[in-house]
């Protein structure tokens, strides 16, 4: 029989090695106009997944990967993540992870937002609230997720999805929205450091 630490120790071992793997997959995204790898230093970042009963009876089940890191010589911060979800009947995937941090005055929070497509089409502004990700023990975390048809892109002539690399405000209420606690998995903080 194991013990709780070792599994706990494991579990994030797990959860920091699919972490250095999304990021070693995005690692192309790194490379500089002139091809020159530019030096990430170290960053924060949250990675799990799950399930969660819908209102329903039927489960919603998910993966995340969000992660914010400081690159040496910029201001801004290198957004990375990857969220895949089925609920519903549909397949949620993201395309972009445009933000990623804590949750105003909670510590204990987290959130992350970007683009993604439902059941392969489509670019639908996404967000994830985790209000309680640091919370220790096996089932307690809170996970929300909220989708919406379009985005305001601030310009009348544009298309509400031409682009999603643009600042861009979710229309209308959210096409699907649910957050509760999970019923199975679990979701971790890790502190993601790098070294030459």
């Amino acid at each position: 029989m194991r013990s709780a630490a070792k599994h706990r120790l494991n579990r994030r071992v797990a959860l920091g090695s699919s972490a250095a793997a999304l990021l070693a997959l995005s690692a192309p995204r790194f490379a500089g106009a002139a091809g020159l790898q530019k030096a990430v230093q170290g960053g924060g970042g949250v990675a799990g997944g799950g399930s969660i009963q819908l209102g329903d009876g039927t489960p919603a089940t998910f993966s995340i990967f969000a992660t914010r890191l400081t690159v040496e010589g910029q201001d801004e911060p290198l957004i990375l993540g990857n969220v895949l979800l089925f609920a519903g009947g549909s397949q949620y995937v993201s395309t972009q992870v445009t933000d990623y941090g804590p949750i105003d005055g909670n510590p204990d929070g987290r959130e992350i937002n970007g683009f993604m497509t439902i059941d392969g089409s489509g670019t639908h502004p996404f967000h994830i609230d985790m209000p309680d990700v640091a919370t220790l023990g096996f089932g307690t975390d809170t996970f929300g997720f909220s989708i919406w048809d379009s985005i305001d892109t601030g310009t009348p002539e544009a298309s509400p999805v031409a682009s999603p690399d643009v600042e861009a405000t979710p229309v209308g209420e959210a096409i699907f929205h649910f957050e509760d606690k999970l019923t199975t998995g679990d979701i971790q903080l890790l502190d993601l450091k790098f070294t030459g």
